[in-house]
């Protein structure tokens, strides 16, 4: 017979197949995709092995490889292609090996209106303890709602705008119209990277300031807010607004998801 076998490994609770692997047949050409969960950061490894079908072979395997997806991808290339041949005597293979990475938050959090309901997601089997989560990655930002923002006299209008700064770094921008308690539901994310400034997770400041936007004066400040980055998801958090860390001139609902990211 002739042929190629293709294995994989799969992570624990799939159908295992033969030997704890995924085997596929491939006959002469063809290709087979695969997706799989990552049950811990700490093994990110991934074992290709390809064999030829054949009869009484000493030798049938054509490429062993195993993949450390650390090394393979990068913030700036989410995917990558490695190219292998091999030759043995007038036969010959042409192998290609695609990877893609998807990142999701650990928490799948909706909004309707003013109510949050925050879910488990299935990207959330990515995890590690807090000891040994990596300091980069991706943070997910949700904007949920403003309530009694207060500047000025109270019967005029506000157009809240709200500008979010990651460590003095201005990352994402929110506009509404005349309320004061304006539902916003809006979501970013930003990669967050260590460095000699911010070494580790929690020395990254969320910084919240909320503005009344005017068109032809300059804005006005209603107040702001901070939120320290952590490990744990900070859900529908509640950031009581103030100028020079006082008074209290309304609050902010967001929720805060840190994704730890290997290869970030």
């Amino acid at each position: 017979s002739s042929g190629i076998n293709a294995e994989w490994p799969l992570r624990p609770g799939e159908n295992l197949g033969v030997d704890g692997k995924q085997v596929v047949e491939l006959q002469n050409e063809g290709h087979h995709q695969f997706n799989r969960v990552l049950d811990s950061l700490k093994h990110t490894e991934i074992e290709v092995t390809l064999k030829e079908v054949k009869s009484f072979a000493t030798d049938p395997t054509i490429l062993s490889k195993t993949f450390d997806l650390v090394s393979q991808l990068g913030k700036d290339f989410m995917n990558r292609t490695v190219s292998y041949q091999h030759h043995e005597g007038q036969d010959s293979w042409n192998i290609q090996i695609d990877f893609w990475a998807y990142l999701l938050p650990a928490v799948l959090i909706q909004q309707e209106k003013t109510e949050v309901v925050q879910y488990p997601s299935f990207a959330s089997e990515a995890g590690c303890d807090a000891d040994d989560c990596p300091d980069l990655g991706v943070v997910y930002v949700h904007l949920h709602r403003g309530e009694g923002l207060t500047i000025g006299d109270p019967e005029e209008s506000v157009d809240p705008l709200v500008n979010v700064y990651l460590n003095g770094t201005k990352v994402y921008t929110s506009n509404t119209y005349n309320s004061r308690t304006p539902i916003l539901d809006e979501k970013f994310e930003v990669p967050v990277t260590s460095s000699a400034a911010y070494p580790n997770l929690f020395t990254h400041i969320l910084k919240f300031e909320v503005w009344d936007h005017d068109t032809f004066t300059d804005n006005d400040l209603i107040g702001s807010s901070t939120l320290q980055l952590s490990h744990g998801a900070q859900f529908n958090k509640m950031l009581v607004l103030k100028q020079e860390n006082e008074g209290d001139y309304g609050s902010l609902y967001v929720s805060v998801v840190f994704k730890p990211v290997p290869f970030y």
